[in-house]
């Protein structure tokens, strides 16, 4: 289960009555969600599947790090996005002295 139920599931999502709803309220509720109508014995399945594979994942608790590539620890850093800001404005620069003004048009 790679993609979004959304797009993996549609008919489940048409039904579900709380489309917004998150992995976490999920977990809160065991699984029980509420569908604007009763389930098939096929969809049903498929539902339980989905509530299987969200619980059979490892949630653990541990920081979170924002990874951007920039550097050779490639974490975010008041550095990189500076060096980052950098780059672009002196990009902007050599547009503007070479006479090409397409960055403001688009």
């Amino acid at each position: 289960m790679g993609k979004p139920i959304c797009i993996e599931h549609p008919v489940l999502y048409d039904f579900a009555k709380n489309k917004l709803i998150t992995v976490q309220e999920m977990l809160t509720r065991n699984g029980r969600l509420n569908f604007s109508r009763w389930l098939p014995p096929s969809l049903f399945e498929d539902w339980m599947r989905i509530v299987e594979m969200t619980f059979s994942f490892n949630f653990e608790a541990r920081d979170d790090f924002v990874s951007n590539g920039v550097g050779a620890v490639k974490r975010f850093s008041p550095r990189n996005v500076y060096i980052i800001i950098c780059l672009v404005l002196v990009r902007i620069i050599i547009s503007i002295t070479s006479g090409s003004q397409n960055y403001l048009t688009k």
